[in-house]
């Protein structure tokens, strides 16, 4: 994937929003692209920031567009590059915007992936998973082995095993819920999308099973995952 942010219609390949809950203004801190591109006509009396890229379905996602004026705003020239700094005021979408989320685009768009496993901060999981509920928008088709298991004994929280799930089903920043509710929802569009399919004669074995009890209701779970239609074994 590659994520495509501009500010103005001009390509920019770092931003940062810093947000401060005591004050109506927001840091801002971009890096453009083309460092010969001229100042003076980049920034406007009303501002746009829009971020898009296309996702595992080649559909476009258009993920924000802020819109804002801007305070105490200067450009500098460092190491061959061009940065913008300044503070966001009268922002639109901003309360949308999350730093991971971007850092996340960025990273994927080197080819780079998350083990969210070794990843405590409970805040990023939950971006990670907007991320590839995005990355995977469109589409819930099956392309993977018949014959699936899910180890829990490394599981340290109820995100580790939806993480682990969209993973197994569906390979990297593969995606089938984040929580209970939601993995309900995206079950009725997995049955849906895989209508065409045999899905009883896939099986997903899980691996010390008991261990979830700790982080989720398993019987819920259960009766949840059940509707996949899919073979499950429950192990001990």
């Amino acid at each position: 994937m590659k994520l495509s942010v501009t500010f103005n219609n001009v390509e920019i390949k770092e931003i940062k929003i810093k947000r401060d809950p005591n004050t109506i203004l927001d840091y801002l801190y971009v890096v453009f692209n083309d460092k010969n591109i001229h100042v003076d006509e980049v920034l406007k009396k009303t501002n746009k920031i829009k971020f898009k890229f296309k996702n595992k379905h080649n559909k476009t996602i258009y993920y924000n567009e802020l819109i804002f004026t801007t305070e105490y705003t200067y450009f500098e020239i460092n190491d061959n590059k061009i940065e913008l700094i300044g503070l966001l005021r009268n922002a639109k979408n901003v309360q949308s915007f999350h730093q991971y989320d971007i850092e996340i685009f960025y990273h994927w768009s080197k080819g780079l992936e998350y083990d969210l496993i070794k990843i405590h901060d409970n805040e990023f999981k939950r971006q990670y998973f907007f991320c590839c509920f995005l990355w995977n928008f469109g589409s819930y088709r099956l392309n993977c082995n018949k014959n699936l298991s899910i180890d829990c004994s490394n599981i340290k929280s109820d995100y580790d095993f939806y993480y682990l799930l969209g993973k197994t089903l569906f390979g990297e920043r593969g995606y089938l819920g984040s929580n209970l509710d939601s993995l309900e929802d995206s079950i009725i569009d997995f049955t849906i999308d895989n209508k065409n399919l045999d899905l009883k004669s896939y099986t997903i074995s899980f691996l010390n099973f008991e261990l979830l009890a700790h982080y989720l209701d398993i019987n819920v779970l259960k009766l949840i995952l059940s509707k996949t239609k899919i073979n499950l074994i429950f192990l001990s």
